[in-house]
C-alpha cells in the first residue's frame, strides 16, 4: 500500500505532462494556418520536435505553402516524424527549383528510411548544385540500400568537400568492401576532414586489407586523425594485431600511443605481454595509454605490473590511469590497489592525498570493506580519505562505522564523515525513489 502511494505523484505528473504535450499539439497545429509565415515556420519547427504523429497531415498541407522557409520547416519536421504516408509528397520536392528544399527534402528522405526514396534519391546524385548532391548521398547512406554502392563510389572522386564527406559516410553505413580500395586512395587526401572521414568509414567497413595504409596515419600531423586511425584499426580485429605490435616498436610517440588505443580496442591476452612492456616507456603519453589499454583488456596478469606503477610512477597521469585499469579487472585486483592507496594518503603533498582518496571512491563494493577498517588508522589522513571514499561509494553499510567518527578528535575527519553520511543516505533515498 505505501509503495503505491508513494508511486501515485509520479503516474499523476506523467498524466498531466501527457496532457499538456497533447494541449500545446493541437495548439500548435493551430497555428499552421496563421496568415504570419513567422508564425507558421515556428510551428512547423517546433511540431518536429514534438513527435506526435498528430502533425503528420497538417504539415503536408504547408508543403504547398507560398513561403520556401514554411516549407522547408514542414519538411524538416515530417523527416523527424519518421512517417511513410510522407514519402511521396517529399519526393516530388526534389525537383524543386528551390536548391535548399530539394536538400531538406533529400534529408528527410533519408530520415524516413522508405525504400521508395532510392531510385529518386539515385537521379539527385547527379543535381547540378553540390549542397543537394551531398544530402542525397547522406539520405542513401541512411537507406542503406546496395544499389547506391557504385555512385556513392563515384562520388569520392567529387571536388566538392561536403559530397565526398557524405559519400564517405554513406559507404560505411553500407559496409561496402568494393569501397575499400578507393577510400584508401583519399588517405593521403591534403584535405584533413576527408582523411579523417575515409579512415572512419574504412573502420565501419572493417576489412582488414586496409590495415597498412590506416596504419600510416598513426604518424599524421592531426591528433583526430589519428585517433580516428587508431579506432579503425580497433575495429579491424586480431587482423591488425600483427602492424599495430610492429608500430609499438616505432620512435615515433604518437605511433606508439596510437598501437597501444587500437590494441586496447581489440583485447586480445596474447597481446598482454607487449603492452606490459610498454609501461616502461620513456613517455609519460605511452604508459598512460598502456595502463589504459591494460583495463581494457582485463588479463590478470597485468595486475602486479599495474600495482607497481602506481607505486612508483613518477607521473600522476600515469598512476591514476594505471589505479583506473586495475579498478576495471575488479576482484582480486583491488585489495592491493587499497593498500597502495591508504598508504598514498599519507604522502606529505596534499595533491597526492586527493588524488589517492579520489581514486579510492571508484573502488565501489569491492573496497568497503578495507575501507571501514581503514576508519580506524591511527593516522587521520587515512581516516579523512576512508571517510571520503565510502561517501563516493555511498554503500549504506558505511553508516554506522562513520557515524562513530562524528566524535574524532580531527576536526576534517568528522566533516568529511558527516558528508559522507550525508551522501549515501541521499543515495539510499533517490534509489527509494526509483523503485
Amino acid at each position: 500500500m505505501l509503495k503505491i502511494l508513494k508511486i501515485f505523484p509520479v503516474i499523476f505528473l506523467v498524466l498531466l505532462s501527457s496532457r499538456l504535450q497533447a494541449d500545446a499539439v493541437s495548439e500548435l497545429i493551430g497555428q499552421l494556418s496563421d496568415r504570419n509565415s513567422d508564425v507558421r515556420y515556428e510551428a512547423a519547427t517546433e511540431l518536429g520536435n514534438k513527435g506526435d504523429k498528430r502533425a503528420v497531415k497538417p504539415l503536408l498541407l504547408l508543403l504547398n505553402d507560398k513561403d520556401w522557409r514554411v516549407k522547408g520547416a514542414a519538411i524538416h519536421s515530417l523527416g523527424q516524424l519518421k512517417d511513410t504516408r510522407a514519402v511521396s509528397n517529399i519526393i516530388k520536392n526534389l525537383k524543386d527549383e528551390d536548391r535548399y528544399l530539394r536538400w531538406e527534402a533529400a534529408r528527410a528522405l533519408g530520415e524516413i528510411g522508405d525504400q521508395r526514396a532510392v531510385s529518386p534519391l539515385l537521379k539527385l546524385l547527379d543535381d547540378k548544385d553540390w549542397y543537394v548532391r551531398g544530402a542525397a548521398s547522406y539520405a542513401l547512406g541512411q537507406l542503406g540500400d546496395k544499389r547506391g554502392t557504385s555512385p556513392l563510389i563515384k562520388n569520392l572522386s567529387e571536388k566538392d568537400r561536403y559530397v565526398v564527406l557524405e559519400s564517405s559516410k554513406a559507404l560505411a553505413s553500407l559496409k561496402s568492401e568494393d569501397a575499400v580500395g578507393p577510400l584508401e586512395k583519399l588517405l593521403s587526401n591534403d584535405d584533413r576532414y576527408i582523411r579523417e572521414e575515409a579512415v572512419r568509414a574504412l573502420g565501419e567497413i572493417g576489412d582488414d586489407k586496409a590495415v597498412d595504409d590506416i596504419a600510416e596515419l598513426f604518424s599524421d600531423d592531426v591528433e583526430d586523425i589519428r585517433d580516428a586511425a587508431a579506432l579503425a584499426m580497433g575495429k579491424m580485429g586480431k587482423g591488425a594485431v600483427n602492424v599495430l605490435l610492429d608500430k609499438l616498436k616505432s620512435t615515433d610517440v604518437n605511433e606508439r600511443v596510437a598501437s597501444l588505443k587500437a590494441l586496447g580496442d581489440i583485447k586480445d591476452k596474447n597481446t598482454v605481454l607487449y603492452i606490459i612492456g610498454a609501461l616502461k616507456d620513456g613517455s609519460e603519453k605511452v604508459r598512460e595509454q598502456a595502463a589504459v589499454a591494460l583495463g581494457k583488456i582485463k588479463d590478470k596478469e597485468c595486475i602486479n605490473p599495474l600495482i607497481e606503477i602506481v607505486e612508483k610512477d613518477k607521473s600522476s597521469a600515469v598512476q591514476i590511469a594505471s589505479a583506473d585499469a586495475l579498478i576495471e579487472i575488479g576482484g582480486s585486483a583491488v585489495k592491493p590497489l587499497i593498500v597502495v592507496l591508504l598508504e598514498k594518503l599519507k604522502d606529505d603533498e596534499s595533491s597526492i592525498k586527493t588524488s589517492a582518496a579520489e581514486t579510492l571512491g571508484k573502488t565501489g563494493k569491492d573496497g568497503v570493506k578495507l575501507l571501514i577498517k581503514a576508519l580506524n588508522d591511527p593516522d587521520s589522513n587515512v581516516r579523512w580519505g576512508a571517510a571520503k571514499a565510502l561517501g563516493d561509494i555511498g554503500d549504506s553499510s558505511a553508516l554506522t562505522p562513520l557515524s562513530k567518527l562524528l566524535t574524532d578528535q580531527n576536526i576534517r575527519v568528522r566533516q568529511e564523515a558527516s558528508s559522507a553520511i550525508e551522501k549515501i543516505k541521499q543515495a539510499a533515498s533517490g534509489l527509494t525513489l526509483v523503485q
